[in-house]
């Protein structure tokens, strides 16, 4: 709010402000003059006299307000209303005071016998002068302030979405990691070729995961390449036991990265992969989204989850703004139902 407080000062404290007197005089003149308001004068002004003094109120009035603006604007105020308020009754009592100033000038002037002759008229218009321009003043303060609110929430809202994009990345990589050791752990004593040709495929698959770290979305075909490599590695712990197979084509669309890998990922967890009872998964499209299936073994041993994988990409997906994965769960298969973003 800190930021506000120059604001109301901004229309009385522009460079340009000598136009929009000679501008505002100008057209009080000819309203005045047009609606014949000038018949209200206890004496005849000649014409120019009565412009110069139109424009000598009308920069009285505005160079007041900027004066009055520079010293409220020491003092802080929690609302923007508070200080338009304040500045505004100081400016009445600007006016009344500069309005029998100018009045005893004018008809002095004038060689009027009546110093105050015509005060009536004069200080209604610089009340009215100085409404006027506090009404507008009060439009632009409330319109910028509302335009920086906006770009603070905004901003706000980019970084809290950022920051969170950040959480649910680390939240993939160690968990991937964690399982992968475990893999290497069981064969680099029993077939250490074999685990060389793991970390080898275990490298391809960690750098594209360095790589997306920091965006958003892939291109859905580099997520598919990076699935192959995956699956290669699970392979080499479950055999045929598990089935993978992906009917898409060439795609342009994109998805959050690592996406389908914690899907598969979710369902070796959740499943049986075994001889007797293979995990099938498939990966294909429908009607614009991307299906990814798999048979349901559901363990007899559930093991402990932290509710990583499907929460992770739902939320991925909220961030994003788009349409939130689709579960579809029956006793033979589970069904998740992505959005692909173009």
């Amino acid at each position: 709010m800190s930021g506000f407080l120059k604001l109301s000062i901004s229309m009385f404290g522009i460079k340009t402000r000598y136009v929009f007197v000679f501008l505002l005089g100008s057209y009080s003149f000819l309203n005045i003059k047009f609606t014949q308001g000038d018949a209200v004068l206890t004496q005849q002004i000649p014409n120019v006299f009565l412009y110069a003094i139109i424009l000598l109120i009308v920069l009285a009035v505005w160079e007041g307000n900027r004066f009055i603006g520079i010293l409220t604007d020491r003092f802080h105020h929690k609302k923007i209303s508070h200080k338009l308020l304040k500045h505004f009754f100081i400016s009445l009592l600007l006016v009344s005071v500069l309005t029998p100033i100018v009045n005893v000038s004018i008809n002095l002037v004038l060689e009027s016998p009546d110093l105050f002759n015509g005060f009536n008229q004069l200080l209604g218009f610089g009340f009215r002068i100085n409404l006027f321009l506090h009404c507008i003043n009060a439009i632009i303060v409330y319109n910028k302030a509302l335009s920086t609110a906006r770009i603070e929430a905004e901003t706000l809202k980019k970084e809290t979405t950022e920051a969170q994009f950040e959480a649910l990345r680390k939240q993939i990589n160690p968990h991937f990691l964690f399982n992968s050791f475990n893999v290497l752990s069981s064969i680099i004593e029993s077939d250490p070729k074999l685990a060389v040709n793991f970390l080898e495929q275990l490298s391809k698959v960690y750098r594209y995961l360095l790589r997306t770290q920091d965006l958003k979305t892939v291109p859905l075909r580099e997520e598919l390449d990076f699935i192959a490599s995956y699956i290669f590695l699970l392979r080499i712990r479950f055999g045929q036991n598990l089935r993978f197979e992906q009917k898409i084509g060439d795609d342009q669309n994109e998805i959050p990265p690592s996406t389908l890998q914690l899907l598969i990922e979710n369902a070796i967890k959740h499943n049986e992969v075994s001889k007797e009872k293979p995990l099938n998964i498939l990966l294909e499209r429908s009607n614009g989204s991307l299906l990814v299936k798999n048979n349901r073994n559901p363990k007899q041993k559930k093991e402990a989850s932290e509710q990583v994988g499907l929460a992770n990409i739902k939320k991925r997906y909220q961030l994003l703004g788009s349409e939130p994965p689709m579960i579809d769960e029956s006793d033979e298969e589970f069904v998740v139902k992505l959005s692909l973003i173009n």
